[in-house]
């Protein structure tokens, strides 16, 4: 049984790191008055409860037990081989003595570094195992603790290493370290779970949600066909939550939240965001379910906090107003990218004609459609496949100033959008260009 750590996440470091000016540039770009209000309306009610939020040295009082064994994943920069890296360690030191000031941990520090020889940083992992501190330990590294490294007894992470978008490997590297192994039979108390303290904001700075529920559905049918079994072994009889074997209600639990989550799909999968892989495993988790009658039965309600309680879960999913800050977020880059793309075709056309441009917006069945029409120069038939790679540009453009990116930016925002973009084209006649929604 795998059990992940509690993530706790630091909303203060929102107003600090820069995230929140960002936002207010993004939103100030909206061009429609209404919208652009009704956004800054929420930026500034998401700003005041940031404003009260917790900082870093509330989050470590709270979090951080004396005696304890922590890693710390620093920023990398410099050369991590040289002594930069070895002076920056010492100034990370004292700044988590600082952070740690009037709490009552006396902290004791390790470090592991490409600056060290094979042997130091054997030495340093094994003094920093040892249980025979009354000091609380800190482990600090940059890297050498991603992949391939198993250290003991854990008891959390200081995560001051900011990822960016698209690290979702480093991302389940770095907190790979504290999630741990464990007797399904005999699961650790919710204090006694190791603690993610993600004071770089991770979890919402990485894109890793959309990977997360492809997995969560592969562990789903693997779950659901231990429960199956177990249902087959005695007699068809489903597991009670009420039971007194912590197996059992764990088996009820899971089986509950299973369904609650599936039947959706019991007569068919429509949404189009789901992947073929995806789909599979849906339907296998469906047709290992009706094994058991499992869609048809009316099983005991149990709410989402007895199921987590019962099941030991705490997902990295975002929360509180970290979860209203990447919504807000995303909705302001929603109309900026949609504007951003629909400008980029007006501009081509007012750019490539000295004539009327026409531009028409309708609804055809359940579609929306865009088309921008002008009747300048046209592109040449056996170009108009290459138009939307990066940096081309026809060549019958040359007078015309222009990097090539424009249109490639633009397929890339409408297909994020599941739309679709048609063009066809008449050299010295013009040029049609449909967006399909």
């Amino acid at each position: 049984m795998v059990v992940n750590p509690k993530v706790v996440s630091c909303e203060y470091n929102l107003l600090t790191d820069g995230s929140m000016e960002n936002l207010a540039e993004q939103i100030n770009e909206i061009e429609d008055e209404n919208e652009r209000k009704k956004k800054l309306e929420q930026y500034d009610k998401l700003r005041k409860n940031l404003e009260s939020a917790e900082g870093i040295p509330e989050i470590l009082k709270q979090n951080v037990k004396k005696g304890g064994k922590y890693i710390v994943f620093i920023p990398v920069g410099g050369n991590e081989e040289g002594k930069d890296s070895i002076d920056k360690v010492k100034e990370w030191e004292k700044q988590i003595s600082e952070y740690l000031k009037n709490s009552g941990i006396e902290p004791e520090y390790y470090s592991m570094l490409s600056a060290y020889s094979n042997k130091e940083n054997d030495r340093q992992l094994e003094e920093f195992e040892i249980e025979n501190s009354e000091k609380t330990k800190f482990m600090i590294v940059m890297n050498k603790a991603n992949e391939g490294l198993h250290i003991k007894g854990l008891d959390g992470m200081l995560w001051f290493r900011p990822l960016d978008e698209n690290s979702q490997i480093l991302y389940k590297q770095q907190i790979g370290r504290v999630i741990t192994s464990i007797d399904p039979n005999n699961p650790p108390k919710d204090e006694d779970r190791p603690v993610v303290m993600d004071f770089a904001n991770n979890t919402q700075r990485v894109n890793i949600d959309k990977e997360i529920k492809t997995n969560n559905r592969k562990n789903d049918l693997e779950l659901l066909t231990i429960v199956v079994d177990w249902v087959k072994s005695h007699g068809g009889i489903l597991p009670q939550v009420t039971s007194t074997s912590n197996q059992e209600k764990r088996y009820a639990a899971t089986l509950y939240r299973i369904q609650q989550k599936y039947i959706e799909y019991r007569n068919g999968i429509e949404d189009e965001e789901i992947t073929v892989d995806e789909r599979n495993n849906i339907e296998n988790i469906i047709a290992k379910g009706e094994e058991i009658e499992l869609w048809d039965r009316e099983l005991e309600r149990i709410t989402k906090d007895e199921s987590d309680k019962i099941l030991e879960v705490d997902s990295f999913e975002l929360k509180g107003n970290l979860h209203d800050f990447v919504e807000l977020e995303n909705e302001v880059k929603d109309i900026n990218y949609r504007k951003t793309a629909l400008k980029n075709i007006i501009d081509n056309a007012c750019k490539y004609s000295d004539k009327e441009v026409n531009v028409a917006l309708y609804r055809e069945q359940q579609q929306v459609i865009l088309e921008v029409e002008d009747q300048g120069i046209g592109i040449p038939q056996e170009e108009i496949e290459h138009i939307f790679q990066s940096f081309y540009r026809c060549s019958n453009t040359r007078d015309y100033a222009g990097q090539g990116i424009g249109l490639s930016l633009t397929l890339k925002i409408i297909s994020a959008y599941h739309g679709k973009l048609d063009i066809s084209s008449e050299i010295e006649k013009g040029t049609k260009v449909r967006v399909i929604f």
